[in-house]
């Protein structure tokens, strides 16, 4: 469904946090086994810190007994100089996370260009999701806006 036109809106103080757009897609058996070296030297004019993590995914069964199932896998993290802008690779999903964000046309080519180089090294046949998060953080406190309710900043429907 197509968004309506509407005028674009750029505020003096950005109450956005943090932006991320994800692709996730299935298991990468290559990215768990080896280090995405050709993935880094790729991008490493724009991300040149690395930081290496693994992740830890812990599963209940619930039956007659309960049983666990542990599932480790590797996560690499790609900065920019200024660490404000991350990408997040694992086995199965790229993540891009901004948290200096000042516009989507500025941040869209990073994504674009990331998802390029990821996909000319590992070849994604299917992606299953793709995600876009914009997180904000609206203080009342020093703006002309704490002598007002938040509901009448709430659309009345809601």
């Amino acid at each position: 469904m197509p968004f309506p036109e509407i005028d674009r809106v750029v505020y003096n103080k950005n109450p956005l946090v943090e932006v991320v757009a994800q692709f996730k897609f299935p298991a990468i058996l290559r990215i768990r086994k080896e280090p995405p070296f050709e993935f880094q030297e790729a991008i490493s004019d724009l991300f040149p810190l690395f930081e290496e993590m693994e992740s830890k995914q812990v599963s209940f069964n619930y039956g007659s007994s309960v049983t666990t199932t542990e599932h480790i896998d590797k996560v690499y993290i790609f900065s920019s100089e200024d660490d404000s802008t991350k990408i997040t690779l694992k086995s199965d999903s790229m993540t891009l996370t901004a948290n200096s964000y000042e516009r989507w046309e500025k941040f869209k080519p990073l994504f674009e260009n990331a998802f390029k180089e990821f996909n000319s090294v590992y070849k994604v046949k299917n992606i299953s999701r793709v995600g876009l998060r914009f997180k904000n953080i609206i203080n009342t406190h020093g703006l002309v806006l704490e002598k007002h309710s938040w509901e009448d900043f709430i659309n009345k429907s809601i």
